[in-house]
């Protein structure tokens, strides 16, 4: 039996971001053996009873709220991973002696922080192993950001690289708190390596549901049109439908009759605005069930031109046999090939031409999707990334010498 407490940013219910989704598939597929305790952040406090109704876990602690109240608290955010300690030295004592008596109590063999917030509270705390699950490398994901969209104005422009210099300094400490570090990309992977060179990073990907990889798509629905799915508050995603319909679907694929739908929660308003300039784009925003949605619309569109980390809407979309067509940093992190699985293309004239090919080829557009579905369904069900994940947390158990 490997005894785990699983600290977490906040309370992952419900089900609407990666975190929630990652936080609580591993949980939720892991092995027999494994006694999984979830401790939170205070966001979202008002869902713990309904997450504690679920019984994915065998006991949900949040630790107790801070006081925000003195503005001048945040000049300690320049301190970098000493943020919590040093800014709210009284919460963070106190939640260190709620921490450190679940620990002893529960004996708990493995503590799994997740990202930096996370990270700083599973620090100091004395007897289990530490794993940090920094699932998307923050230092990765901003300096794409900044190679794709510079920073306009000198203040700007040395905030985001002051920021840039603070995560660095971070995420190249992990391997002083952990004895593993996973990230869910092999690109996130690569960079945590570089920034920790003697440390043992993992690949702990993301998974898909069974009923996604069972479910029969309704073809009889389908329009001439694409989809593009996502958060859309997510400055990435922004980036990723900017880019499309700017770059590729108003000079190549308006006039061919093609639309695209946008779903997803929160749009801002420069989304809100792409979708206002034309009839035939659409702005669904959330949908409900969104798959039975997406059967009127056969491709999937990944036009990715930044961040980082494994793109949850490929592998849902090889699931639900829908095609995709994806730039390179769209699908990197995916173990799929260009004209096996998907298409893949950076230039907009060619993003186009893919699409059009596999509007106008449905006998195509089949082959990769069978194959794509192949692939999720060995390598990318949560259930053989939970088996996975709880092999490297059973190997790693066992308690240090103080």
């Amino acid at each position: 039996m490997t005894r785990v407490l699983l600290l977490n940013t906040r309370v992952p219910w419900p089900v609407d971001d990666g975190n929630s989704l990652r936080v609580l598939e591993l949980a939720r597929h892991r092995a027999p053996d494994i006694v999984c305790h979830l401790v939170c952040h205070p966001q979202r406090v008002e869902q713990a009873d309904a997450l504690r109704g679920e019984g994915i876990f065998d006991s949900l602690t949040v630790l107790p709220a801070r006081d925000t109240r003195r503005d001048w608290r945040r000049l300690f955010r320049r301190s970098g991973r000493d943020y919590a300690r040093r800014a709210f030295p009284q919460h963070f004592a106190q939640s260190q002696r709620i921490l450190q008596e679940l620990v002893d109590r529960q004996g708990i063999d493995v503590v799994v922080a997740t990202l930096l917030r996370s990270e700083e509270y599973a620090r100091p705390l004395v007897g289990p192993r530490k794993v940090v699950d920094q699932y998307d490398c923050a230092t990765l994901a901003l300096e794409r950001e900044l190679a794709i969209a510079p920073p306009r104005g000198w203040r700007e422009r040395r905030r985001l690289h002051r920021r840039l210099a603070r995560l660095r300094e971070m995420e190249s400490r992990l391997h002083e708190t952990a004895d593993l570090i996973t990230a869910i990309s092999p690109a996130d992977v690569a960079a945590l390596q570089r920034m920790n060179p003697r440390a043992r990073v993992d690949l702990v990907p993301n998974g898909v549901r069974d009923d996604l990889l069972n479910r029969v798509p309704d073809h009889g629905r389908e329009r001439r049109g694409v989809a593009f799915w996502g958060n859309l508050d997510f400055v990435v995603n922004q980036h990723a439908i900017e880019f499309f319909v700017e770059r590729v679907w108003r000079p190549h694929l308006a006039e061919a009759g093609v639309e695209f739908v946008i779903i997803g929660r929160n749009p801002t308003d420069a989304v809100r605005e792409l979708a206002a300039s034309h009839e035939r784009i659409r702005l669904a925003g959330y949908v409900e069930d969104l798959f039975g949605y997406l059967d009127q619309y056969p491709i999937l569109v990944n036009t990715m031109v930044s961040g980082s980390g494994l793109k949850n809407k490929v592998i849902e979309a090889f699931a639900t046999r829908r095609a995709v067509v994806t730039t390179t940093l769209g699908i990197e992190s995916v173990d799929a090939l260009h004209d096996v699985h998907c298409l893949v293309a950076d230039d907009p004239p060619h993003i186009a031409a893919a699409v059009l090919e596999l509007l106008d080829d449905p006998a195509r557009r089949r082959r990769l999707t069978d194959a794509a579905h192949g692939l999720v369904a060995e390598r990318y069900a949560w259930g053989a990334v939970g088996r996975s994940w709880s092999e490297s947390l059973r190997n790693l158990g066992g308690v240090q010498l103080a």
